[in-house]
């Protein structure tokens, strides 16, 4: 009887303490701003996802919600570091499928980078922008620092979601062209 007197108390004890946290949570995930997610297909046509900007909450279970704004089947691409900011996506079951030039894919409205010194990119498309990536899709893909394939490239593994992968400082702000095959 002790034991299960010690488990009730443990227990108690936690669920006070999840108790205390959903608030602050919920709190906390209110207030952050919303982001878009653009899904681009086969054929070119975009579904465009909204969701809070989980990567810029001060709570880290809430943080850890970035991944999931990249769905199955898809590689997606942000503009921030941990899945922040604007990102674009890519659907296909092509097994040789890609984008070869970053500059046709328009920034959305709202989009959060700063520019200025140290800044690559431009204000007007998503060349240059990628800093953290997620790959849900069924393919490994391949970002590059050229348009069409060109310099140098990186694989981008399956790693069964909810990892998001973000670019060291030499590498941030440097992608130009994705493909699913090499």
């Amino acid at each position: 009887m002790k034991t299960l007197g010690k488990l009730a108390a443990v227990s108690l004890a936690v669920g006070a303490t999840l108790a205390l946290a959903s608030p602050a949570q919920a709190s906390d995930e209110a207030s952050l701003p919303t982001v878009t997610l653009t899904i681009f297909d086969d054929s070119g046509k975009a579904e465009v996802l909204t969701s809070p900007d989980y990567a810029r909450s001060s709570v880290s279970s809430v943080r850890a919600k970035a991944a999931d704004r990249c769905p199955a089947e898809v590689i997606c691409l942000f503009e921030m570091h941990n899945a922040g900011g604007y990102g674009n996506g890519f659907r296909t079951s092509n097994p040789r499928s890609g984008v070869d030039d970053f500059t046709t894919i328009p920034v959305p409205e709202g989009g959060t980078r700063p520019y200025g010194p140290g800044r690559f990119g431009t204000s007007w498309n998503f060349n240059d922008h990628m800093s953290s990536w997620v790959n849900n899709s069924p393919y490994v893909w391949h970002w590059y620092f050229g348009s069409h394939g060109t310099y140098e490239w990186h694989p981008m593994e399956r790693f069964g979601g909810e990892v998001v992968v973000n670019l060291p400082d030499h590498e941030n702000d440097h992608a130009s062209s994705i493909y699913n095959y090499r």
